[in-house]
């Protein structure tokens, strides 16, 4: 056919989801950039000779309940006329859906002012919008290709604007000024006994407060029941009650997933329909597979998932199965392909914008250190102290690392073994890693040789002794696969996942 493909993407993304410090602003955060990507593809489907590439509609016509803000289409439409139709759709609902209900909405709590060319001005200015056209002619996946390297050089000489306004800084995003706005009678004005929706201490610009208060049913922005947990919520910590004196610390779980080369696997799609086929696969992947997974797992709660790019926040003790039962169903939706998971575990009142940003880097390590399917689970504490667990899903030979995990974990909730065995472990991969070539007179095997014999003592010293005698040797019979895991990547990292099982077999509460 004859046209131009179109490639489009919106934001800013990454910075508007992470910042977040409550979970109804990541909610809410990703849920708008969503429904302003899919103004922009349903205007999209109204020009001249139009066919999507991605997303793809489903069989009545429907978007995928989230669709990225990244968007591509074919079409007979001239580039600029047709990107003009877009954006103006994407800027109309973001100002008609979002910007004017939240103003009204805000201007009935405190009434009109100073404060509304501010809000103007920062919303106006907020939305990023970039898009290619390139000739379609020739083999769709060279076309595609050049259209992403175009893109990627537009967005490269993007502008950045500079915050204007020399008074407090939103203390949500650090970087735009705060509304001049009294914020303490707002405050006032929106929090009761169940919940606190703005803290006396907090000034927000004009798009921190658009996510804040856009779920909310008096700014009536359509985002239907926008109410998500707490992080208090996810992690089961009761609600405080000071009479009693007791404080509950919780933790719970920043996942992320995202599938691996994708950029290979659309190279190699030679066709407009092979391509459409593939995208109706991540949108199944998406729509059907992610919110049955998810929602499998009490207080789990699914935040976003756009083919094969999904965020969710999870208890502790589901954290591992989940994410494996997400890479499984990837691969079997998308015919064989891979994917990486960086997981956050957080203390419940660390600031959630932190624990997103650890979650992104451990997804990020697992593609660039471990080397894609893989997973990364980091510790992150208050204090700054991190401890990292990473591994292939499946070794080299063969230890399925989710499953491993999920037994130990099962050994040390039933107390079958001792959670000191884990730090055993760290004592013995410290003493026995390994040595020069040839160290004490022997080779690699034999260190090996050396380190399971010392593991296979150390583990029947952790039995308990009630373990009853037909079982113990199935339970030492972990230590060979506990030495396979740990020669194929490393013995602090099998130290570590050992740890986060123990960790994990604790449970995800204890009392201050």
């Amino acid at each position: 056919m004859t046209g131009h493909l179109f490639l489009f993407q919106i934001g800013p993304v990454q910075a508007f989801i992470v910042q977040a410090r409550r979970t109804q602003d990541l909610y809410v955060g990703s849920r708008m950039l969503s429904e302003l990507a899919a103004a922009g593809v349903r205007a999209a489907a109204g020009l001249p000779g139009h066919k999507p590439v991605f997303p793809m509609p489903g069989p009545s016509g429907a978007l995928p309940a989230s669709v990225p803000h990244r968007f591509a289409f074919v079409s007979s439409a001239q580039p600029q006329a047709g990107a003009r139709t877009v954006r103006e759709a994407v800027e109309r609902e973001w100002r008609e859906r979002f910007v004017e209900p939240v103003r009204r909405w805000l201007r009935q709590q405190i009434g009109g002012g100073a404060w509304e060319s501010e809000y103007d001005s920062q919303a106006n200015s907020w939305l990023e919008f970039n898009w290619v056209a390139v000739p379609y002619a020739g083999a769709h996946n060279a076309i595609y290709g050049a259209a992403s390297a175009a893109l990627a050089a537009r967005r490269l000489s993007r502008q950045f604007r500079q915050p204007e306004g020399s008074g407090p800084v939103c203390t949500l995003t650090g970087a735009q000024p705060a509304l001049s706005i009294d914020w303490a009678r707002l405050s006032e004005r929106m929090n009761d006994p169940r919940q606190i929706v703005l803290r006396a201490a907090e000034r927000l610009s004009a798009i921190a407060l658009i996510k804040r208060f856009a779920g909310r049913d008096g700014a009536d922005c359509g985002l239907g029941d926008a109410g998500f947990p707490s992080t208090d919520e996810i992690a089961g910590v009761p609600p405080h009650d000071p009479r009693d004196g007791k404080q509950v610390s919780g933790y719970l779980a920043v996942l992320h997933m995202d599938g691996d080369r994708m950029g290979t696997r659309l190279s190699q799609l030679t066709t407009l329909e092979a391509h459409q086929q593939f995208s109706r696969r991540l949108a199944e992947f998406a729509d059907k597979y992610v919110p049955q997974i998810v929602g499998r797992h009490a207080r789990a709660r699914l935040v976003y998932a756009g083919g094969d790019d999904v965020l969710a926040l999870v208890p502790l003790a589901s954290a591992l199965q989940l994410a494996d039962a997400l890479r499984t169903a990837f691969s079997e939706v998308t015919g064989g392909m891979t994917a990486s998971v960086g997981v956050a575990i957080t203390p419940h009142d660390l600031p959630l914008d932190i624990a997103l940003e650890t979650a992104r880097e451990a997804e990020r390590h697992a593609k660039d250190v471990v080397g894609r399917d893989a997973i990364v689970v980091t510790e992150a504490h208050g204090s700054g102290q991190m401890r990292t667990a990473e591994a292939k899903w499946v070794s080299s030979n063969g230890v399925n690392i989710a499953q491993l995990m999920a037994e130990m974990q099962a050994h040390f909730s039933a107390r079958r073994i001792s959670g000191g065995f884990a730090y055993d472990v760290g004592a013995l991969a410290h003493d026995l890693s390994g040595g020069p070539q040839g160290a004490h007179g022997l080779d690699s095997s034999a260190w090996a040789s050396l380190r399971l014999g010392q593991l296979r003592r150390l583990l029947s010293r952790r039995l308990d002794d009630d373990v009853p005698e037909s079982e113990r040797a199935g339970l030492l019979a972990l230590a060979d696969t506990l030495a396979m895991l740990g020669d194929s990547s490393s013995w602090l990292s099998l130290t570590n996942w050992l740890i986060l099982a123990r960790f994990l077999a604790q449970g995800s509460r204890k009392e201050k």
